[in-house]
Formats: structure tokens, C-alpha cells, sequence
């Protein structure tokens, strides 16, 4: 009698083994950021062992569902799978929330900043302005230097009609 087997069977045999021949590697860390859209995670975490040391790492996630309620700065344990060089997280649980780090931003600084600004253009705006009188004893005096050697050099006629 010959046996047969059907491709839905050789289907799965394949595939259960290529699932469980997968490596599977955990690891921990704190989430820098989050990207649910392209199904993908930024985690800064510990030596993960066989696969990479310490250092921030960019994940794909096997689906954007398992991205639901972790956050930037969250703790976090993950499952990766490595089928073939193709990692990516298939579990990931949050574990509490890293503590809030000084950021390299200063508040108080730039509000020092802006009210140092403001202040020196009021202070600009509002300088003293020249009284009218100094304005035009100034035009006059320019005037007079102008024209006071034209007359000197000029004759009676020029003068009187001048």
C-alpha cells in the first residue's frame, strides 16, 4: 500500500520546526521609545546573551498590539526570537518605570534667558530720545557750516540776494 501525505501535513511539520528551531533570547532594559505604527521598539538594555552586548537597540515587534501600554522610560522583560536573523520581540512585559533623569534642559535657565532678552530690547526701545531742540540746533549748525563759507568767499551782490 503506498502512504501519501498530504501537503497540509508536510506544511506543518515544516513549520513547527521552524518555530521551534527559532533561538529564543530574553532580555530587560528601560524603553527610550516606542513606535507602535511601524511595530518597533527602542530599548536600552543589559548584555543579552548570544546576541549582543549593552547598548541601545531598535526592535521589531510581531505585532503592534504587544506595544499596548509601554511607554518611554517604562522597565521592561522582552522575548526575542531570532528565526534566521530576522529578530524580533514576541513578548514584552513592563516591570515598573526608570527614575526621572536631570534632563540636560534647564528651565529656569531659559526663562532666565528670556526675561534677560526682553529686558535689553525695552531697554533699547525705550532709550532716551533726543529732545527736539538738540535735533535741530544740530540741522542748523550743519547748515550754517555749509553754507557760512559761501558766503564769506561771495561778493556783495551774491550776499545781498543770498
Amino acid at each position: 500500500m503506498k502512504k501519501t501525505v498530504s501537503f497540509l501535513t508536510l506544511t506543518t511539520l515544516f513549520l513547527s520546526g521552524y518555530v521551534f528551531s527559532a533561538e529564543t533570547l530574553e532580555g530587560n532594559g528601560e524603553v527610550i521609545s516606542s513606535d507602535p505604527v511601524y511595530s518597533r521598539v527602542t530599548i536600552k538594555h543589559k548584555p543579552i546573551q548570544g546576541f549582543v552586548g549593552g547598548n541601545e537597540t531598535e526592535f521589531l515587534v510581531t505585532s503592534p498590539g504587544l506595544l499596548k501600554g509601554i511607554n518611554r522610560h517604562d522597565l521592561v522583560d522582552f522575548t526575542l526570537v531570532d528565526p534566521k536573523g530576522d529578530v524580533r520581540i514576541t513578548k514584552i512585559t513592563k516591570t515598573g518605570a526608570a527614575q526621572p533623569k536631570d534632563e540636560a534642559f534647564a528651565v529656569g535657565q531659559a526663562v532666565q534667558d528670556v526675561l534677560v532678552t526682553a529686558g535689553q530690547a525695552a531697554k533699547a526701545v525705550t532709550a532716551p530720545i533726543p529732545a527736539v531742540n538738540q535735533v535741530v540746533s544740530g540741522a542748523v549748525g550743519a547748515a550754517t557750516d555749509t553754507t557760512e563759507p559761501v558766503l564769506e568767499d561771495a561778493g556783495p551782490e551774491i550776499k545781498k540776494s543770498f
